[in-house]
């Protein structure tokens, strides 16, 4: 997360995630009315900015409080899942998490090799691995796919069209949007927020709310957007832009429109990692010089062209960054957990995709 990129989904989560305490880590949600022109009522509350994470008040604290849960991780593939116990840090593996995607009743596709990255008309196994707390079950989609609670998740179909919606309990699919292939963002109780994609051409510009029964709404059609969280989405106003040139961060608010520039100042961000319970954004930040041994630094900002540091390592962030009462979780190249106010800490060694936050 980055430029914007790619025909697929699945590449804005690389280069970038269960239910109601897993997909949307903790935020609150309100469901829309597809077609309305006020998207969330009320407006979320504002973001509060986070205490000072230095190492006195850490150790006036006594440092982090022992941890006693589980947050599941994974290597992206079907089966890879399992889960990184806490204290100890240690990871066991999960057979449940050997899930695939249900392609039954899709429409055929050519065998043309210019359909798709997979192979002549061959459709992925999955996009990602989430586990749904509120059913007990891992999902083959990233978490930002699982609708806050938990009972549906959504994934594109980008070689026969349309976004396919499936229902946990039973397993059963809707298609919406179809005729047009979409990028999938992110799913909200009120649909899934998408972007249109082609095979060939310019990237399309624009964002679009996509629920059973309806036809596409057309939420704007300006700007690039890449991210979306409970009332909000991120993006730029261009796909992407030269090296060492300004690519200011946008906000879209989904209730009335209104686009802020959120971030300008600094370090140009490399990809938004996750967000606040408030819809802030957790970024990474392009350092002025890249090399071995440079410090990186994971950052929320939390106001315009304000940021407070959340991890300086030597990766950045990768998404999904997952808030919940304990703080912000973070693989980068180990799992961390920032207890708000006291700093960030190596909890396990573990590298992998967070599927979900620690229960």
């Amino acid at each position: 997360m980055r430029s914007l990129g790619g025909l697929l989904a699945i590449l804005v989560l690389v280069a970038g995630c269960g239910g109601a305490n897993t997909s949307k880590a903790s935020a609150t949600h309100k469901p829309l009315v597809v077609g309305t022109p006020t998207y969330l009522t009320p407006a979320p509350t504002a973001p509060t900015p986070l205490p000072d994470p230095s190492s006195s008040a850490r150790a006036a604290s006594g440092g982090r409080t022992a941890i006693t849960c589980r947050i599941p991780v994974s290597a992206y593939q079907p089966g890879s899942g399992g889960f990184v116990n806490m204290p100890s840090g240690q990871f066991a593996s999960d057979p449940a998490s050997n899930v695939a995607l249900d392609w039954s009743g899709a429409p055929p596709v050519a065998t043309d090799p210019r359909q798709g990255p997979y192979g002549p008309g061959a459709r992925p196994q999955n996009f990602g691995l989430a586990y749904d707390r509120a059913v007990g079950r891992w999902l083959p989609v990233q978490v930002s796919w699982v609708a806050p609670d938990g009972q549906s998740y959504a994934y594109p179909d980008v070689l026969g069209g349309g976004v396919r919606i499936v229902k946990v309990a039973d397993g059963s699919v809707t298609t919406v949007g179809s005729g047009s292939t979409w990028n999938v963002i992110d799913m909200e109780a009120e649909g899934v927020y998408a972007t249109r994609s082609q095979l060939q051409g310019p990237l399309v510009p624009g964002l679009w709310l996509l629920a059973a029964g309806k036809d596409p709404v057309p939420v704007t059609g300006t700007g690039y957007w890449q991210w979306v969280t409970a009332g909000y989405a991120y993006g730029f106003d261009a796909p992407s832009v030269p090296q060492g040139a300004p690519h200011p961060l946008l906000r879209l608010n989904l209730r009335d429109k209104a686009i802020t520039t959120w971030f300008q100042r600094g370090n140009q961000i490399q990809w938004i990692a996750g967000f606040d319970r408030d819809g802030a954004p957790v970024a990474v930040l392009a350092p002025p010089a890249y090399y071995n041994g440079v410090s990186i630094q994971t950052v929320l900002i939390n106001r315009p062209d304000e940021t407070v540091t959340l991890l300086t390592a030597q990766q950045g962030a990768q998404f999904p960054v997952l808030r919940d009462a304990r703080g912000f979780w973070m693989e980068a190249g180990g799992l961390y957990l920032n207890s708000v106010g006291y700093g960030s800490e190596q909890v396990s060694d573990v590298n992998g995709q967070l599927g979900g936050t620690c229960g």
